[in-house]
């Protein structure tokens, strides 16, 4: 990832974090980046699995057809399990007990490339977000790309 699309993906999460303490909640939006600038913006229908997959898909078709864009990122609210049992006790993170809501950035460049950030975040008896935990940075193989994997899949391999 170049400086430039970290720093994209740094002012996108200050927006987020912005947005949702303002909102108390958090609009999954899809951007397009073309070399240095977002180009783009879509906001995405995230009611149930069908829909982040027609969505995501969408995206993909829009980038594959436009040769400028040169990353995809999604900006999200997520549940995210925290929980020391085995994984399969609770299959998916909302069903978690010791869950947590999170705002996630996933991005996906053209060359393949995948980064991402997460920031956890708690709220109080009423709703208001009353902390945010610290950011984590990842990278390739993380399970937040799964919505992901199709985008520029024509040019390049994600396995």
């Amino acid at each position: 990832m170049n400086d430039t699309l970290a720093e994209t993906i740094d002012h996108l999460l200050e927006i987020a974090v912005e947005n949702i303490l303002r909102d108390r909640g958090l609009q999954p939006v899809g951007f397009f980046v073309a070399g240095n600038e977002v180009c783009g913006v879509v906001p995405l229908p995230f009611d149930n699995a069908e829909t982040k997959r027609a969505a995501v898909t969408m995206l993909g078709v829009i980038a594959d057809k436009d040769s400028t864009i040169n990353a995809v990122i999604i900006l999200s609210e997520v549940w995210m399990s925290i929980s020391d049992k085995e994984a399969e006790a609770y299959p998916i993170p909302s069903e978690d007990p010791a869950r947590k809501e999170a705002i996630v950035l996933s991005c996906k460049e053209r060359d393949g490339s995948e980064s991402g950030a997460v920031i956890p975040y708690e709220r109080n008896a009423e709703g208001k977000i009353v902390s945010f935990g610290e950011r984590k940075d990842f990278g390739k193989g993380n399970a937040y790309f799964g919505l992901l994997e199709n985008v520029f899949a024509r040019h390049h391999s994600t396995h």
